[in-house]
């Protein structure tokens, strides 16, 4: 039986964020599932209200609009059953660790950190006002297009502070520049017209 250990960062089962805890788990290698290790990302927000409460979502797929100074990367595992997310440089370095004939930890074979010097602590992110360039005439029907157009990645409402010959100029609040969608220009800042 070959066992190593790795840092958890989240636990699948319970759904929470532990990687705060800086807590080893021992694996069994051989009682792995086939799809173990994973590519796996960790979304930590805030959740509305107070402020005070973190969201952690685990996926396999991130997208730019997700990723952040809050953004976890690490490995999605699962032995007997239970999930986690373990913080290891690469899936080859378990594998390694796993593979190691002359490894005889009675606590498992260490696998590398990815975040060496702990896992970075959350940091509440800061709105940033930002000015869509668009063709459109500016009707009700052309500001709810951009509204879906960008839908998810503002927060609040999508304002029309513009339009002049066919140019409309909205201005929204995000924590994070959005990408522009179709010829639209996004700039940082209020929109000047």
């Amino acid at each position: 039986m070959s066992l190593v250990s790795a840092y958890i960062l989240y636990d699948g089962n319970s759904g929470t964020f532990v990687g705060d805890q800086n807590k080893t788990i021992q694996i069994n290698c051989e009682r792995m599932r086939a799809y173990s290790p994973r590519p796996a990302w960790l979304l930590r927000r805030l959740m509305p209200g107070d402020g005070t409460q973190i969201q952690s979502l685990l996926t396999f797929e991130l997208t730019s609009n997700d990723q952040d100074a809050n953004t976890l990367q690490g490995y999605a595992i699962e032995v007997d059953g239970q999930d986690s997310m373990i913080d290891i440089v690469t899936w080859e370095a378990l594998i390694n660790a796993c593979n190691c004939p002359d490894c005889d930890d009675p606590d498992g074979n260490p696998v590398a950190r990815f975040y060496s010097s702990g896992t970075p602590a959350f940091t509440p992110l800061t709105l940033n006002t930002y000015c869509i360039t668009r063709n459109d005439d500016g009707t009700g029907y052309d500001h709810d297009v951009a509204v879906m157009a960008y839908t998810g990645r503002y927060v609040g409402n999508m304002r029309l502070r513009s339009n002049l010959s066919g140019v409309s100029h909205y201005q929204i609040e995000a924590y994070s520049k959005p990408q522009s969608v179709g010829s639209d220009v996004v700039n940082t800042g209020i929109c000047t017209s």
